[in-house]
């Protein structure tokens, strides 16, 4: 996705050029067109590409800090030297990428689900290109040589609009709350791998969901169980679902399927979460690729501290919140990290065991020997392949281990496509529509890209 938005951007700012140079504007491509008239088609391609990404969802690298900032650059581009739509449609989908990430952020850290997190560290690591963008924008992280996409933004003319930059600083005033948001990935049949992936634009097919409080924000991309063949690879590649804490950059617990040589796995786990709960399981073999079958939790050193089992449970807690994990079935021992990223593994005997990892804030118990209580006291209820867990939380939670069905919440079959594209109380938009409200306490703003939209901040 990074490299095709990169391309259209560079053959439309190209064609611009020529079409301006006297020794060239007349010439003729091979396809018997000139500069302009290549120029006006990349530029109605890149007005129509911006305005599907703001109705379906963003990015197929979604919430991507590394090859996603490949692909704001190119956005960037569109809004520094564009015509006037076109400039207008790059500042709106600007303006809602930041937002969502500052309500998935904790201080310049964005949590929930992702895909091409690679295994030799950036899972377990806190500092992105995105994140870095903010010291230029909000005094946020640590100032860093502008090189690269950071060169770009230092010499931009985009600026956040005053809602995002609320959403961004005000972590406390945002409170606690669930973020739904719909992704693209499903591929047309056929059509899932280079060189020319083609998205379905009926259903994106993932649910991006995410509970964040100003402790930490927990979330993963929910799924279907499908065949890999089902998603583009670049939808399906490392995806990271887990947790994230506020007080350390690099402080998180991730599940994670091991890739030999940390290679590339695909379409390698599915999941379920209700607010402070979550479970996710590796997918069958014959659905995946590059699995090595072994499932392992990542929890790093960074942030947390009084690592204790309860049962089956290992406990750890933070500054402002507990977190536990156990798998569903069977046992798991520790291995140290085999990198100096600074952290263990918890790594399960049955690799196809669903993984529980429930976090809650702080502030909810008494002590930690309450914590540890109320973990305890915890039952799973398994029918043959059907497990039903009620979380700390109240909700209960059914997942079938066989894939046979789709995970409930309270007793009701999750949706990976709801009628809102963007869902949470700072982010409004129904699929499909190109009209998305951000909004915080008094401020709002209004984002139209539908056709005969003529918007302006």
């Amino acid at each position: 996705e990074n490299h095709h938005i990169m391309k259209a951007s560079t053959l439309w700012h190209f064609c611009r050029l020529l079409a301006a140079a006297p020794a060239y504007r007349d010439r003729q491509f091979d396809d018997g067109y000139r500069a302009a008239e290549h120029e006006a088609a990349w530029t109605a391609y890149a007005e129509e590409y911006l305005a599907q990404r703001a109705r379906k969802g963003l990015f197929v690298e979604m919430a991507n800090c590394g090859y996603g900032v490949h692909t704001l650059k190119g956005i960037y581009n569109f809004h520094d030297f564009g015509p006037p739509l076109l400039r207008q449609r790059a500042r709106m989908l600007l303006d809602l990428y930041f937002a969502t990430w500052a309500q998935e952020q904790l201080n310049g850290v964005r949590g929930g689900g992702k895909s091409r997190v690679y295994q030799s560290g950036t899972d377990r690591r806190g500092e992105g290109q995105v994140g870095a963008f903010m010291w230029f924008y909000l005094g946020l992280g640590r100032p860093r040589p502008p090189t690269q996409e950071l060169a770009t933004v230092a010499t931009s003319s985009y600026r956040l609009p005053m809602v995002v930059m609320d959403l961004a600083l005000d972590t406390a005033g945002r409170g606690v709350y669930e973020v739904r948001d719909r992704s693209p990935g499903l591929a047309e049949d056929g059509h899932f791998a280079n060189p020319h992936y083609r998205l379905r634009t009926d259903d994106g097919g993932i649910l991006r969901y995410s509970f964040c409080t100003p402790e930490f924000i927990l979330g993963l991309p929910i799924v279907a169980a499908r065949p890999h063949r089902d998603w583009t690879l670049i939808s399906s590649q490392n995806t990271w679902r887990g947790v994230i804490f506020a007080g350390h950059p690099d402080a998180r617990i991730v599940p994670q399927v091991f890739a030999p040589g940390y290679g590339n796995t695909y379409n390698q786990q599915w999941g379920i979460q209700h607010r402070g709960t979550m479970i996710t399981q590796q997918l069958p073999r014959e659905l995946t690729v590059g699995s090595s079958g072994i499932m392992r939790v990542w929890f790093s050193h960074a942030g947390l501290r009084q690592r204790t089992q309860v049962g089956e449970w290992a406990c750890v807690e933070t500054d402002g919140a507990y977190a536990a994990v156990r798998p569903a079935r069977s046992t798991f021992s520790w291995s140290e990290s085999d990198d100096r990223l600074g952290g263990d593994w918890m790594v399960l005997e049955d690799g196809f065991a669903p993984v529980i990892l429930e976090v809650a804030a702080r502030s909810a118990y008494p002590s930690v020997g309450a914590f540890h209580a109320a973990i305890a006291a915890q039952t799973l209820i398994w029918s043959g392949d059907r497990l039903d867990y009620t979380g700390l939380a109240g909700d209960t939670l059914t997942f079938h281990a066989d894939c046979s069905a789709s995970p409930e919440v309270n007793g009701k079959p999750v949706d990976c496509s709801p009628a809102k594209v963007f869902d949470s109380p700072f982010v409004q938009s129904d699929w499909d529509s190109g009209l998305v409200t951000i909004s915080k306490g008094e401020r709002r703003l209004v984002l139209d890209f539908r056709a005969d939209a003529t918007e302006g901040r």
